[in-house]
Parts: structure tokens; sequence; C-alpha cells
């Protein structure tokens, strides 16, 4: 049996160059969404607005009204060796609450560690004032973080990356597995084979 060999199969370097070119190209889109997730969850804890010594009252300005955090700064920082008082300008005691959980995010050389929260009903000017026992000589007023979202962004862009790697990696197999299954020979005719004329045609 003779073959036939089909013309428009692409070269086996064509195919190679093409599978890796798929695996790759998989592999920078899923790094890109993951490097780009874990900078919007970064972005989730946002930094401190205004900075003040330890012991001495400050007078912070808040343009939202809302929960607000106050941060101390240092790694050895527990948010119940704190204490912290804050005022409106009026002098009224606003409520402060001391998280049980430890939340810490680093900005601009500061281990800024969450040590109390308050909510004020309008913004304006507040006196904050907080010591604490464990040697954190500066404090500072900020949003709260957004946990939630934080470990939303970091789950998605992990899910992402993996989605979007598998993708590149199989598209760039079945390149290679289609352009060899298309290669292979197809039968043709038998060679010397002569079909019987009919009677009476």
């Amino acid at each position: 049996m003779s073959e036939i060999v089909n013309p428009t199969r692409p070269s086996r370097r064509r195919r190679i160059a093409a599978a890796i070119a798929a695996a790759i190209v998989g592999l920078v889109a899923g790094g890109g969404l993951l490097a780009f997730g874990i900078v919007s969850a970064i972005r989730q804890f946002p930094a401190p607005t205004a900075q003040f010594a330890a012991g001495m009252p400050a007078s912070v300005s808040l343009d939202r009204s809302g929960e607000w955090v106050v941060y101390a700064d240092g790694s050895d920082v527990a948010p119940s060796r704190n204490e912290c008082r804050i005022a409106t300008a009026e002098g009224t005691s606003v409520p402060v609450t001391t998280p049980g959980a430890r939340v810490e995010t680093t900005r601009g050389g500061h281990n800024w560690v969450r040590v109390a929260t308050f909510t004020v009903e309008s913004a304006g000017s507040y006196t904050v004032e907080c010591t604490g026992t464990d040697g954190a000589s500066l404090f500072a007023v900020g949003d709260p973080p957004q946990i939630g979202r934080f470990v939303a962004w970091l789950v998605g862009s992990i899910l992402g990356m993996l989605v979007l790697t598998a993708a590149g990696i199989g598209t760039g197999i079945w390149i290679a597995v289609s352009g060899r299954r298309r290669g292979a020979a197809v039968p043709g005719p038998v060679s010397g084979y002569t079909s019987p004329v009919q009677p009476g045609r």
C-alpha cells in the first residue's frame, strides 16, 4: 500500500515552538495576575495618615465619619498593653475598643500594629493620646484594614495564576499532540490495482 503524506502538516520545529510559546504565555499571564493580586491585597492595609509620639496629646484631623484605627510602631507591641484616650474638639470622650486579633502591616520602615479602634460620628478634629508599657514610642491613626478583601484578592490571584498557567501548558500540549496527529500519513490507493471491467458495459 502506498502512502500520501499530508502536505499541510506543520513541521516538528514549528509545533514545538508553538507549544513552548503557549506554555510561556500561560506562565507569564499567571505570574502577572499573581503579582497584581498581591499588590492589590497589600493595598487593603492602608498606611496610617497621622503620627504622634507616645504620651503626648495630638490633634488629628479625620476627614470622614465611621471607624478608625490606632496603630503602634514596634514588632513586640501588644494591643492589651497600650491605652488610648480620644476626645472631640469640645472635650467629649470617644469610646475606644481594644481589638482581640493582632493585625500588623509594614509601611515606610515602620511595623504598625493595630492597638485600638474607635468610631466617630462626623469628620473633624480630635485629640488622641496613647501610652504603652511595651516600649512603643510612636503611634498613628489610619483607616481600618480590609481583611476580607485582602483574603479575597490573595486567594483569587493564586487561583487565577493556577488556571492561566494550567491553560497555557494544556494548550501547548494540545498543539504538540494535534500537530503530530495531523502530520500522520494517510492511506492511498493500492499500487497496481485495476478495476475489473463489468460485463455488458
